[in-house]
């Protein structure tokens, strides 16, 4: 291990275009869980008679507002509790050290943001994004989850806050993608950290990565493969911040 750590060491310190595929195994370090964990969506359908993938929709935003913002306040905006890890923090040096070009993550939470990195590419959008339809006013999770209102409404035109991540169903917008492919594409490090290669996430670096090092970090062993340069097994919270050490 100590010799993997020394040589991403020394590819990050030649770096200058570093790019960070952010899975949710990273996100679960904080504590997190997915509500779509077998457990965690049989509570929650047995509390609002709906699974997570059910009420997280546009359709049900229309028809059952009342009880989307109930969710959405009791599930998704406790989320907003959480706080950056190690790993999120090692990565914020990275752009501290002006080598991290990019960020792109399927989460919602923010953490990036919070740990001080600025480009972040949140491909499924943000929970402190809630828009109001009407006059384009953002409203933050912090507004929608103390408001004293069962459907929060944009204070000045009286409509109902419309949450802007991605609901299950939607596409992602096309221009996150073509960013992401951009970032991905002129890196000269790729780092997957949280997820494997044939995730969702991973499609993004054998599509679009033709640069010189790829670094994996996940939980489980990653499978062989030509395009890795190193590959470790382990929490990304224990090692981010000794590879950033150069």
């Amino acid at each position: 291990m100590d010799e993997l750590i020394n040589r991403a060491r020394r590819i990050l310190k030649d770096s200058n275009n570093v790019v960070v595929l952010s899975g949710v195994k990273l996100m679960e370090e904080t504590g997190l869980t997915d509500l779509r964990a077998e457990k965690k969506a049989y509570d929650i359908e047995i509390t609002y008679g709906f699974s997570p993938e059910e009420m997280l929709t546009e359709g049900f935003f229309s028809r059952r507002t009342h009880l989307f913002f109930r969710y959405y306040r009791e599930h998704v905006l406790q989320m907003e509790k959480l706080v950056p890890t190690p790993a999120h923090e090692a990565v914020a040096k990275l752009e501290e050290d002006m080598k991290l070009k990019a960020v792109i993550t399927r989460t919602v939470y923010g953490l990036y943001q919070e740990a001080g990195v600025n480009n972040v590419i949140e491909l499924h959008g943000s929970i402190h994004k809630n828009i109001c339809p009407r006059c384009g006013r953002n409203f933050t999770a912090s507004f929608i989850a103390e408001s004293k209102e069962s459907v929060p409404h944009c204070p000045d035109c009286q409509v109902a806050i419309h949450p802007k991540f991605t609901m299950f169903g939607e596409r992602i917008d096309n221009g996150k993608i073509s960013r992401a492919a951009e970032a991905v594409s002129s890196a000269d490090t790729l780092i997957l950290a949280g997820a494997a290669l044939d995730s969702p996430l991973g499609t993004y670096a054998k599509q679009y990565y033709r640069g010189e090092h790829f670094i994996t970090i996940n939980d489980v062993p990653e499978p062989d493969n030509p395009m890795i340069t190193l590959s470790f097994t382990g929490k990304c919270s224990e090692i981010m911040p000794k590879i950033v050490a150069y």
